[in-house]
């Protein structure tokens, strides 16, 4: 699990060893931070307010990725990445 005082060194870990490789995060300034997904936009994590959202980009266009908010960037960053692990690999056809 991801600690907010080290989430710098997290967010662009190496491949875990499984077919889909984890997200590799880029902090854009403030609370906004990007993952490039190719053939797939982009998936962002932002914070307005309070919460952290996370949204699905390609150029002009953007909506919610997951509906959740979340209170802290390692709770985004972590569901985050189990849901685009989980869409993956639907489409893939890999076991759950």
């Amino acid at each position: 699990m991801i600690v907010d005082n080290d989430i710098d060194s997290k967010m662009s870990s190496p491949d875990r060893g499984g077919i889909i490789k984890p997200l590799i995060w880029e902090h854009l300034g403030g609370d906004h931070y990007r993952a490039r997904c190719p053939l797939f936009g982009s998936l962002r994590i932002e914070r307005y307010s309070k919460e952290f959202m996370v949204i699905w980009s390609v150029p002009g266009h953007c909506e919610s990725f997951i509906e959740e908010e979340f209170k802290t960037l390692s709770e985004a960053v972590e569901a985050t990445q189990v849901e685009y692990e989980r869409r993956l690999s639907k489409v893939l056809n890999l076991p759950a």
